[in-house]
């Protein structure tokens, strides 16, 4: 039975491989005929060579997606690399070591025939030499398609056939435009002088037409002459500045803007708004304004930003001091970051700082007085071993609501941290024994992650955290139990224990635990699952494998009414006793 379902699996992988892939390219699709017209002119079809097109211009005329945020340094480009062959060869599993084995890979793969490859965003040529360097690397009528607002790149390689992709003719700008500020493809008639003035200044960048639309939507005419008042004062060809018209005109989310153009692009949705929440924004009207003005887009449950508006809110933070990061609301690149932690200089209207790992960097030594005066940090990132500390670090702000310290080197939290308005707090790796001394108000707390935290014994301090949805407490080798009062997490949605060695009892569940979906218990020392396990009445799966000094199942595990998955595989002791209560059994048959 099990080579079957193995065998179906397979078969039903093949299917879904063989299928292509479907690619949303957004609603109400406006003047792009012309263009398409002129590249296909640059396809060659009527021959087997491979055709190979750059198309170039400024942001917003418009898929290896992402080509140059994904690429920073060699560790991005290897997973291009991975990307990019997993989608050609269908394999989910493709891993490389370095990225020279990637180009020698995506060579060897050229006689599984023609490919279509669209890498959007290229910034700079040494990226092509990774991913796409020569029509020899693919197969016969193979077409590769690149976007870049980089001309340098075409002119290096050769192998491109280069288009400039232009701005939309007047006609086909006024519908876009219209279809954005008046949800149909024509203005309303006392409106047509002043869309001709919007025109006139947005020079046909499809972006800047539906961004400027989106705002003036549902607007009156004197809004849209202040409008028009604020773009005469910026140059026609900056459209940072044209984009910033949209920015000022937003009521309430500016910061919210902000923190997902340095912090959040791309990420979950539902992640970002709990996140948002926890720093007193209001999320569900302010993302649904972004997304009605056409700042950001939501797919698929992520949050989505042009590249042109997330310069823009770069442009926006460094724009008062632009040479001096210490006075910025929110820092994001490695070098402004190293200089700020090292010098201690300004830092005080610091909200938010994300220091994402890099392999070309060394790890910046934190200067002792650098956090101290961050009163106003609300979301920190430290990427795995990215800052050396001292034994005297501190973090006393009272505003922290997510925090991520991959590899934090202490063995506790600063007897100054302050967790009330902490709702994320994830220390993968980190050297902690216990989080912080007594029993701190962690109220907001919805996920705490200690992944692999070799070091950690002891959890009892988060007893106090009533919101707590999920505890991730896998690799834990050295924690021996969970908080006496476990059960009283009536929040809990996910508990994962797997390979925690050292726990050898599995916790008594004194009241009922309606909301906890997923209990991981795999690799861990328990003996036994006690009765009180019908308390956790909406379990969906229960993972008891490799627990090799199990022996017995409660006669209760018959009452989870929602159980899914029951998972014992690779219990030894259990599969003894269970196979002696079916000898048993039969014995009577």
């Amino acid at each position: 039975m099990l080579y079957e379902a193995k065998f179906i699996e397979e078969i039903v992988g093949e299917i879904r491989r063989s299928i292509p892939k479907l690619v949303h390219v957004g609603d109400k699709i406006v003047g792009i005929d012309e263009n398409v017209k002129q590249v296909k002119l640059l396809i060659d079809t009527k021959s087997n060579e491979v055709s190979m097109i750059g198309i170039y211009g400024i942001g917003g005329i418009a898929f290896l997606k992402n080509v140059r945020e994904g690429s920073k340094d060699d560790r991005g480009l290897l997973q291009l690399q991975e990307k990019l062959l997993s989608d050609i060869l269908m394999d989910k599993t493709m891993k490389l070591s370095n990225v020279d084995e990637g180009v020698e890979m995506i060579k060897s793969r050229r006689y599984l025939g023609k490919v279509l490859i669209v890498l959007d965003d290229v910034d700079c040529p040494k990226k092509l030499r990774f991913l796409a360097d020569s029509p020899k690397w693919f197969g016969g009528g193979s077409i590769i398609i690149l976007t870049t607002r980089n001309k340098r790149c075409l002119n290096v390689n050769k192998a491109y056939s280069s288009y400039e992709a232009k701005g939309l003719a007047k006609n086909k700008a006024l519908e876009l435009f219209s279809w954005n500020a008046f949800k149909q493809h024509h203005p309303t008639f006392n409106y047509v002088d002043l869309c001709n003035r919007v025109l006139h200044r947005a020079k046909g960048l499809p972006l800047a037409l539906v961004v400027l639309g989106s705002s003036l939507f549902q607007r009156d005419e004197e809004y849209w002459e202040s409008t028009l008042d604020r773009l005469k004062t910026i140059p026609l060809d900056d459209i940072q500045k044209v984009l910033q018209v949209s920015y000022n005109g937003l009521d309430r989310c500016k910061k919210v803007f902000l923190d997902i153009a340095c912090f959040f692009k791309d990420w979950g949705e539902k992640t970002v708004a709990k996140i948002l929440e926890g720093c007193r924004f209001h999320p569900k009207t302010e993302l649904k304004e972004l997304d009605d003005k056409c700042i950001i887009s939501i797919s698929n449950g992520f949050i989505r930003m042009h590249d042109s508006l997330q310069e823009m809110g770069w442009a926006i933070v460094r724009e008062k001091y632009p040479k001096n990061p210490g006075k910025w609301s929110r820092l994001w690149e490695y070098k402004d970051i190293e200089s700020v932690l090292t010098t201690n200089m300004g830092i005080e209207n610091i909200e938010g700082m994300f220091l994402n790992m890099s392999t070309t960097v060394e790890p910046i030594k934190l200067h002792t007085e650098a956090f101290k005066k961050m009163n106003r940090l609300r979301l920190l990132k430290v990427g795995p071993y990215m800052v050396r500390l001292s034994q005297d670090f501190e973090l006393p702000s009272c505003e922290l609501t997510y925090l991520q310290w991959s590899g934090y080197s202490l063995e506790s939290m600063p007897s100054n941290f302050y967790a009330y308005n902490l709702v994320e707090l994830h220390l993968r790796f980190s050297r902690v024994r216990r989080l912080w001394e007594g029993n701190m108000d962690a109220r907001m707390l919805k996920i705490l992650d200690l992944s692999h935290s070799k070091q950690l014994v002891d959890i009892s301090s988060i007893s106090s955290a009533p919101k707590l949805e999920f505890l991730l407490l896998e690799g834990c080798k050295r924690l021996k139990s969970l908080p006496r009062n476990f059960y009283k997490f009536k929040s809990l949605q996910t508990l994962s224990c797997a390979n925690c060695l050292e726990i050898e009892s599995f916790p008594e569940i004194k009241e009922n635990m309606g909301r906890l979906r997923v209990l991981e218990f795999s690799g861990t020392g328990i003996e036994e699952v006690p009765s009180s396990i019908r308390h956790l009445n909406g379990l969906e799966n229960l993972n008891l494998r490799s627990c090799r000094k199990l022996l017995s199942l409660p006669d209760s595990i018959f009452c989870l009414g929602s159980l899914k998955t029951l998972q014992v595989e690779n219990c030894p002791k259990l599969e003894i006793v269970l196979n002696m209560e079916l000898d048993l059994l039969s014995g009577f048959v």
